[in-house]
């Protein structure tokens, strides 16, 4: 049987995994579509007691969400799985890796192997935004840390994170005209890339990074014309 915790410590444990108000963290959110499991790079903000997620409308996160109405957020520091949850769809993820995904214990979402804390979370209410967006406000049911071990920085995590983020970003940009914030995503990717050929060469930051440019590239030539 599940262990009863209040409300105050949940607001504990958040801030034990770096949670803070009103400040974005970076997660990894997983979902249910019948029996098709999802997850994929998102923001995530916590304001009091509950969290917030801004969802792209054409997004499958949104869908699966405004569907079934619970998610597991997946804390994350292996930049690898931010990496496979951006290309699982070319990397065939959900078939190459069939024990990717692990069953939650409050929630009808999927957790995901290898991250270091788990949040199970219901969907209590969504607020339209401009620009295709959706605010979902999330209900914590259960956390859990199952990696509490501190570990160092380094600014090439840092630099495959937010360009595999911008990446998902740009298809959007570009589906809604706005040439100018796609290119300067763009942009952006192109010197994390530099920065991660200088600081880490030979890791397996470079690999992911490679992938990441090729994909950069495509769009950018897509927006030349």
């Amino acid at each position: 049987m599940l262990e009863v915790i209040g409300i105050s410590s949940w607001g504990f444990m958040l801030k034990e995994l770096g949670f803070r108000d009103y400040s974005f963290v970076e997660t990894v959110v997983s979902t249910y579509s019948g029996n098709i499991k999802n997850f994929a790079p998102i923001g995530v903000v916590k304001k009091g007691r509950n969290l917030y997620l801004k969802l792209f409308k054409i997004t499958k996160t949104y869908r699966n969400i405004s569907e079934n109405k619970e998610c597991v957020i997946n804390v994350v520091s292996d930049v690898e799985i931010f990496y496979l949850a951006l290309f699982k769809e070319k990397l065939g993820v959900n078939k190459r890796f069939p024990n990717f995904f692990l069953p939650s214990l409050t929630v009808d979402a999927p957790r995901v192997k290898g991250a270091d804390a788990y949040v199970e979370a219901e969907a209590e209410n969504f607020k339209t935004l401009t620009n295709g967006k959706v605010e979902v406000k999330l209900r914590i049911k259960f956390v859990e840390i199952v990696n509490p071990r501190p570990k160092v920085f380094c600014r090439c995590d840092f630099a495959v994170i937010e360009s595999l983020i911008h990446l998902t970003r740009i298809p959007v940009f570009v589906s809604q005209k706005r040439w100018v914030e796609a290119e300067k995503l763009i942009k952006l990717i192109e010197y994390y890339k530099e920065l991660v050929e200088r600081v880490c060469p030979k890791s397996e930051h470079i690999k992911i990074m490679g992938k990441v440019a090729e994909e950069n590239e495509q769009w950018k030539k897509k927006i030349a014309g």
